[in-house]
């Protein structure tokens, strides 16, 4: 170790034989060291990054001030600063990165943030290295609000996404066609902001991609009613509490024989042939009723 020299306001050591250390006054417990190489170490001898800070070997259980090991500050951190530390026994703590006092800022200027990854392809991207339901999970407390994971592991991308009220998952939209998704919490509205009357409540026309290939139903899992704009369609209650406005109709000139034209039958639909319906047949009524027929644009 020596003085190379103390040119106006600096001074230089050389240190030529290995690790320049300083000591507490017990001479055995290292505060500063600096290697070789170029490593300096704080309260090791062995630093083995440019700059390693070790704290003593008891666990810290709570992340107060005083805790942090390192600290970047215009004064004093506790009233403004950033500081890092490492709280808790080896595999079973963390380690943390707090500002105090104003907010933290990642990337201030500008450039992408990666977790999990070296080449982030967006302003935030994580990679979950191929483990299922791994991702970004938002809590409260503690407690699970919302999260945005990979449902599946390997190479599969299949996005889900949950929601929660206290420990009930109310919202899974599962972006994978082989698993349902669904919405338990509340009424849904499309093109509405007040989905106040239905589950399901649209605003504008709701209809099938292509014709005849879809069914609103089926076998076993049928609607009560359907409302429309001439009156109802299914087993609807007709109850004359429920009603108002009633008229009498006219079945021409002669009721009689139009009442009796209507006969009540039993049957089953083509497509569901299982199932058991009782009404009228729209052939039978048409000559004796025709206010009560109307035929759609597919001719049925």
């Amino acid at each position: 170790l020596g003085l190379i020299s103390t040119t106006g306001n600096n001074f230089y050591l050389n240190n030529n034989i290995g690790t320049l250390s300083v000591y507490k006054n017990d001479a055995v417990t290292s505060i500063m060291s600096f290697l070789q190489n170029g490593n300096v170490g704080i309260g090791t001898t062995g630093p083995n990054t440019r700059l390693t800070g070790v704290r003593d070997s008891s666990a810290l259980a709570n992340n107060s001030i005083g805790n942090y090991g390192f600290s970047v500050s215009a004064g004093s951190i506790s009233s403004d600063g950033i500081a890092m530390g490492d709280f808790g026994t080896s595999g079973a703590g963390y380690a943390a990165i707090q500002s105090f006092n104003k907010n933290l800022s990642i990337n201030p200027a500008g450039n992408n943030v990666g977790i999990g990854t070296t080449n982030p392809g967006d302003v935030l991207t994580i990679d979950q290295k191929g483990v299922a339901n791994k991702g970004l999970t938002l809590t409260n407390s503690g407690t699970t609000v919302a999260t945005l994971q990979n449902g599946s592991s390997g190479a599969n991308e299949n996005a889900l996404l949950s929601m929660y009220s206290g420990a009930s998952e109310n919202i899974h939209l599962y972006a994978y066609s082989g698993a349902p998704s669904w919405i338990n919490a509340g009424n849904v509205g499309i093109g509405t902001t007040n989905p106040a009357t239905f589950k399901l409540q649209v605003a504008g026309n709701v209809g099938p991609d292509a014709s005849n290939s879809y069914n609103l139903g089926a076998s076993g899992s049928n609607w009560g009613c359907l409302y429309y704009n001439s009156g109802t369609l299914g087993t609807c209650a007709s109850d004359a509490r429920l009603k108002t406005n009633i008229q009498a109709l006219n079945f021409g000139s002669d009721p009689e024989a139009a009442v009796n034209g209507l006969v009540p039958s039993s049957f089953a639909y083509t497509a569901a042939s299982t199932t058991i319906y009782h009404g009228l047949i729209a052939q039978q009524v048409l000559p004796f009723a025709p206010e009560l027929v109307a035929t759609s644009s597919d001719g049925y």
